[in-house]
């Protein structure tokens, strides 16, 4: 699967989300959830410092219901995740599973390639004015 993240797309994103999810009756995302956490992800990535042009290929997993439940939670605590992609300028759905969430989860999970992560910590450094050994 590979759906584009826009407002042209929403039916798509929705009868996908529809299969992905299943039966399932708590913890469901919607098109909407999705459209926001691309746009997230976008303002994210200009936060980290990564320019437009080296965001192609990164992925971003999308999951806002990871928390601690009380243990005396009975029956194993299931959500949706949504796998997105940057392509060279648009995002795209690739992929929608049930996941445990039982645990403290980022609501977003950014995966870098190298280049992207040297880029990060060069913006990082750069941004605290971090030198050399003292």
């Amino acid at each position: 699967m590979k759906i584009k993240i826009s407002k042209a797309t929403t039916d798509k994103i929705t009868d996908a989300l529809k299969t992905g999810q299943g039966k399932a009756r708590a913890r469901l995302l919607d098109a909407y959830d999705v459209k926001k956490a691309a746009a997230d992800a976008e303002k994210d990535l200009e936060k980290m410092g990564i320019p437009k042009t080296m965001r192609k290929g990164v992925k971003v997993d999308f999951c806002p219901f990871s928390e601690k439940f009380a243990s005396a939670y009975k029956g194993i605590p299931y959500g949706t995740r949504a796998e997105m992609i940057r392509g060279s300028k648009d995002w795209f759905l690739v992929g929608i599973s049930r996941v445990v969430v039982n645990r403290a989860f980022p609501e977003l999970r950014f995966y870098l390639s190298e280049e992207q992560k040297d880029r990060f910590i060069a913006e990082q450094i750069n941004r605290f004015g971090v030198q050399g050994e003292a």
